[in-house]
C-alpha cells in the first residue's frame, strides 16, 4: 500500500532506475543512465512488463503467506487454504487499486487486479502441486534414491 500512495513521478523513478540497473547488468555497452533513459522509445514497453512482473511477484508472496497460514489449520477444509489466498490477494489487489485513484498521477486499474491474481494463482498452483507430490512420496516408502533396496 505504501508504493500505492506515491504518486506518479516517484513510482516512474523507481521503475527507470530498476530497469536501468538491470540493463546495466545484462547489457553494459548499452549505455542507459537516468538521464537519457527517456530517450530509448523501445524501453517504456519493457518498464510496464517489469511493473507487471512485480505486481505478480509481490501478489505471488502475498498469497504464499496466507497459504502457509490457512495450511497450518487443522480445521479448515484444505480446499480453503488453496481458495482463500487468492481471494485475499484479490481483495488487497482492489483495495490497492482503488488507492492509487486518489494519488496524483495515478490511476487504478483492473487489469492490475488481473495481473495480482494471475500472481496470486500461480503461487497456490506452485504451492498446491508441491505438497501433492510430497504427499506421494511419503506414500511410497521406497521412493527415496537413499532407501535400502531391501536385499
Amino acid at each position: 500500500m505504501g508504493f500505492s500512495g506515491e504518486d506518479s513521478e516517484v513510482s516512474g523513478g523507481r521503475s527507470a532506475k530498476i530497469l536501468v540497473g538491470i540493463i546495466n547488468v545484462i547489457a553494459p555497452s548499452a549505455d542507459v543512465t537516468l538521464e537519457n533513459y527517456e530517450t530509448f522509445d523501445q524501453l517504456e514497453n519493457t518498464e510496464k512488463a517489469l511493473r507487471k512482473a512485480a505486481h505478480m511477484f509481490e501478489y505471488g508472496v502475498l498469497a504464499m503467506l496466507v497459504w502457509a497460514v490457512c495450511f497450518g489449520l487443522s480445521d479448515l477444509p484444505r480446499k480453503y487454504a488453496y481458495i482463500l489466498p487468492v481471494l485475499f490477494a484479490v481483495c488487497i489487489g482492489s483495495i490497492d487499486e482503488k488507492n492509487q485513484t486518489t494519488v496524483s498521477g495515478r490511476t487504478g486499474s483492473m487489469v492490475d487486479v488481473c495481473v495480482d491474481a494471475t500472481g496470486a494463482l500461480i503461487a497456490v498452483f506452485i504451492a498446491y502441486r508441491l505438497t501433492m507430490r510430497y504427499r506421494r512420496a511419503k506414500m511410497m516408502p521406497n521412493s527415496h534414491p537413499a532407501a535400502p533396496t531391501g536385499s
